[in-house]
């Protein structure tokens, strides 16, 4: 889902489930960094590079993660500022940033390893266990159903903030 919203669906509703031990921004945005790699392919014309290569692997996922969560560490207070504006304020320990990021990465190269032939999420090996599992269509459904959940607990949380306040 090169380019697309959906990832923050699924890592929306498991950051806000995991709400207490994997920190949330880093849990979404790590999927930016992670669409990189086709962006790259494609602004670039690299003919000789699929689409998702390296990078949509879990070992290539999990490069990202830590990576993601070092530039992460410098760009955290403004963030934090900002989610604690939505009525989010959430802590921002190294050790649930490095999981949120990792985490995301690794729900990233799943989702999109149901809808890409290319993707090899087990590089070196072509093998694709997922492939097919579900269609495309199949998967952006899930994932704007994990979106909508995701609505829900934030909406529920902000009631249940506005309720404790009285």
């Amino acid at each position: 889902m090169p380019f697309t919203p959906y990832h923050a669906g699924p890592n929306g509703l498991i950051g806000l489930v995991l709400y207490r031990w994997v920190n949330l921004p880093a849990i979404i945005l790590v999927n930016i960094a992670m669409d990189l790699e086709p962006l790259v392919v494609i602004v670039f014309r690299i003919n000789k590079y699929p689409e998702h290569g390296f990078i949509h692997s879990f070992g290539g996922a999990l490069i990202i993660g830590l990576l993601f969560a070092v530039f992460y560490e410098r760009i955290k207070k403004p963030i934090g500022a900002a989610m604690a504006a939505a009525g989010l304020k959430q802590g921002n320990s190294l050790l649930s940033i490095i999981l949120g990021s990792i985490l995301g990465s690794g729900i990233h190269v799943v989702l999109d390893s149901f809808m890409y032939r290319d993707i090899m999420p087990f590089y070196p090996s072509d093998y694709n266990p997922f492939y097919g599992v579900f269609t495309p269509s199949e998967v952006r459904i899930l994932c704007l159903i994990c979106a909508g959940i995701s609505v829900l607990i934030y909406a529920g949380k902000m009631i249940f903030k506005t309720r404790l306040k009285k």
